[in-house]
């Protein structure tokens, strides 16, 4: 049995534009904020796009005055924002269709969202989950990709699996810590910030 395995963010939905709309247009409507700290901000939020922090993992120590009960406020305004400008990559629904019509097994593993429940939430939105035999979130069904994939190996007996993400630093650390290895897809995601998704020098996506 053949297992395809995709991340979510930046290869089968993006949701990415909505981000520089928050910190530039809506956080400015919540709490003064100087515009230099909001340039600083959405190069904070890449960097943490690209090594897995969650906004509650530095917004305390970067955005003045921010309490537990402002936190609640904003992360809820900053999903709704994101949520509000997401779409589907294109040809999305054609490759998915086309692997559950030709017996692949299908899945994600993707990290979770700041809020929780919300990455299911917004995969069963985008109206993604009806293609996929299974989904699981890091983060809340299991700590990281690796323990996902090996699940998935085994429960579903694959011989060969697929995993295709936008960051290369996930497919290197599943390259590494997996014994089977499945073979791994760099998507290169395009966006007005390119660091975050560049391929490291030297680094095969496969």
């Amino acid at each position: 049995m053949i297992g395809v395995v995709f991340d979510i963010d930046g290869v089968l939905i993006n949701s990415y534009n909505g981000i520089e709309y928050f910190y530039r247009r809506v956080l400015p409507q919540i709490i003064d904020i100087d515009q230099r700290l909001i340039d600083y901000l959405i190069e904070l939020e890449y960097i943490g796009e690209l090594t897995g922090l969650l906004r509650e993992d530095w917004w305390f120590k970067y955005i003045p005055g921010l309490t537990e009960e402002l936190y609640d406020k904003l992360i809820t305004r900053y999903w709704e924002v994101r949520i509000e400008n997401s779409k589907l990559e294109p040809g999305v629904i054609n490759v998915l269709e086309y692997l559950a019509n030709s017996g692949y097994r299908v899945f994600t593993v993707s990290y979770r969202d700041d809020i929780y429940g919300l990455k299911k939430y917004r995969i069963e939105l985008m109206d993604l989950d009806k293609f996929f035999h299974e989904i699981i979130i890091v983060g809340e069904d299991f700590h990281d990709r690796v323990d996902g994939l090996k699940y998935l190996v085994k429960k579903y007996d694959l011989n060969k699996t697929f995993y295709i993400d936008d960051k290369p630093l996930n497919l290197l650390m599943i390259y590494i810590e997996m014994k089977q290895k499945p073979v791994l897809i760099h998507y290169r995601f395009k966006h007005n910030i390119e660091y975050p998704w560049i391929n490291p020098e030297g680094y095969s996506s496969q």
